[in-house]
């Protein structure tokens, strides 16, 4: 019977591993994606900069609001030990992030001698699709992954009262500090929690080079000053935002308004679970300055402050992160915009940290098993769920990536691209998507069901259209402008059965996707002027494009 119970543990916990592993795997792909065009068009100014000290302060330039310097070093190292860059095996360098943050929460569950089935909620609320976004791209996943890791590494290490242990500490700030906006907070509460165990030489040298990380941030840093304020939305759309951060795991779609389509995201079952788990995360947070502070014994290595240190240190951080992509970000869309994927790590760790207070603070209490079956009972199916679902927004994510790279191939001019190319080999597999798309255009048979300019979008639909498979996400349909400077490639969204209202779409092909689509063509990345709307389709490797009566007159964004 114990050989069994080990049995279904063991498979249990590699399940949602299993499930992760298996879609990043087959949908990343080796081609750039957003923020990865700066950061590679920044390693090629890098690599032609001369002198060690120069090539080392140019790591340090701002990207956005971050100084992103351990993202470019690893661009810059897989580039100088394999010859070129790897998008594929970048993601999955960023991937092994969120690998290591679960070894590290594992690290803190072995520390309770609990059987290993107590652990079992913890990778199915981590190792989910719900960060789909995230997992399939390739700066993404290293930037938003790693700042977890150095973050919970460090207040791992401050556990401990050992020299080596502070060091590497100090080292995982200093690195986070460098990886993401939010890495600061890492000197900030790891100052507290030292000078909390009265180690006050340690604290003050901890504060120092704290100090020399802020002046080396902000040295000739520029305020992005275009996102949009956060004053757009009032104070309770603030408040409502920080618990649907906090709740963002319970929300099982991969997208939110305008594009998610047939579904409303369950935002006050997400503000809710964000006030049970906030709720938790303060009281056992007040439980751990009461039980520790009036102490003035120190922690030693036979008897560190363990418990209170890590996830006082882990419970604020993400708090006080919650708090500020909230103020930095709820101006782009409300408390809504908190569902988006890369956000939802944040969530799901959350839950993560309070589950594993909750083992130990109650470890020799009768009702430990009741807390761990209902947790397990709740967490589980949302988690598979939601693979279920987001499997939809890492097919999406793919195809944009694909459409993005070929608008890219068609606006960038040659010299541009043979830079760009001094450093990265794409795979020529899409040239025939060029070629068709290039061909002067001979079918005009190209029809759609709904062509609507919005506020910020084109919105075009079609209900019986050549949609991708599960094995075959290039193919299907993508919407094409053909300008007379400028051509744009969009993918289109292969909707979901739940998506389509008309039962024509829901009577065609059946599966995980209907036999419909919609695109949504942002206005504010197209340059102004007239487009012809052409529909560019793969069905078994044969493209064809086909141009529409249609026209799109861009005249202005807003």
């Amino acid at each position: 019977m114990l050989a069994f119970r080990k049995t279904i543990t063991v498979f249990l916990l590699l399940t949602p591993l299993v499930i992760v592993c298996t879609t990043v795997f087959n949908y990343a792909i080796d081609l750039p994606y957003w923020d990865d065009y700066i950061v590679h068009s920044h390693l090629i100014s890098l690599k032609s900069d001369t002198g060690i000290f120069r090539k080392l302060g140019r790591l340090f330039d701002q990207h956005w609001e971050h100084r992103i310097v351990w993202t470019r070093s690893l661009f810059f190292l897989y580039y100088k030990l394999t010859g070129q860059l790897n998008y594929y095996n970048l993601t999955l360098v960023g991937f092994s992030g969120l690998v290591l943050l679960v070894a590290i929460l594992y690290g803190a569950f072995r520390k309770t001698r609990l059987p290993l089935f107590y652990f079992l909620p913890v990778p199915f609320l981590l190792l989910n699709l719900q960060s789909h976004e995230n997992l399939i791209w390739a700066m993404a996943s290293i930037q938003n992954f790693y700042i977890l890791v150095f973050a919970l590494g460090a207040f791992y290490m401050l556990a401990y009262p050992t020299r080596r242990a502070f060091g590497v500490a100090l080292l995982l700030a200093v690195l986070g500090s460098f990886t993401s906006g939010n890495g600061f907070l890492i000197f900030m509460i790891g100052a507290f929690l030292l000078f909390w165990q009265h180690q006050y030489r340690r604290g003050i040298c901890w504060l120092l080079v704290g100090l020399g990380c802020v002046i080396a941030y902000f040295f000739n840093y520029n305020r992005v000053t275009f996102f949009p304020s956060p004053y757009l939305f009032g104070y309770l759309e603030w408040v409502k935002a920080f618990f649907v951060f906090a709740g963002a795991f319970v929300d099982t779609y991969p997208y939110t308004k305008p594009v998610a389509i047939g579904y409303e995201n369950p935002v006050w079952l997400t503000v809710t679970l964000g006030l049970l788990v906030i709720g938790f995360a303060s009281w056992f947070l007040l439980h751990l300055l009461r039980i520790t502070f009036p102490s003035r014994r120190r922690s030693t290595q036979k008897d560190p402050w363990f418990w209170p240190v890590f996830f006082l240190g882990s419970l604020l951080f993400l708090l006080a992160t919650d708090a500020m992509t909230v103020y930095s970000r709820v101006g782009f869309g409300g408390a809504s915009y908190m569902l988006q994927s890369r956000y939802k790590i944040y969530s799901g760790l959350l839950l993560s940290i309070s589950y594993l207070g909750a083992l130990w603070r109650f470890k020799n209490e009768n009702q430990l098993p009741y807390i761990w079956g209902i947790c397990l009972l709740s967490i589980i199916p949302i988690s598979l769920y939601a693979d279920y679902q987001c499997l939809e927004g890492v097919i999406n994510q793919r195809r944009k990536t694909v459409a993005a790279y070929l608008t890219w191939r068609l606006q960038t001019p040659m010299n541009e691209q043979q830079s760009f190319e001094s450093v990265y080999h794409p795979h020529p597999y899409l040239d025939p998507y060029l070629s068709a798309v290039q061909a002067t255009p001979t079918d005009s048979t190209a029809k759609f069901d709904q062509v609507n300019e919005e506020h910020f979008f084109l919105k075009i639909a079609k209900t019986k259209a050549i949609n991708p498979t599960l094995d075959r996400p290039e193919e299907g349909s993508y919407i094409v402008l053909l300008g007379d400077s400028t051509s744009y490639i969009y993918p289109a969204r292969p909707l979901r059965p739940y998506s389509v209202q008309e039962m024509a779409a829901k009577s065609g092909k059946s599966g995980y996707f209907s036999s419909a689509f919609q695109a949504l063509v942002p206005k504010e990345t197209t340059v102004t002027g007239l487009y012809r709307l052409a529909l560019l389709t793969n069905r078994n490797d044969s493209l064809r494009l086909e141009l529409s009566p249609a026209v799109f007159r861009h005249t202005t964004t807003f």
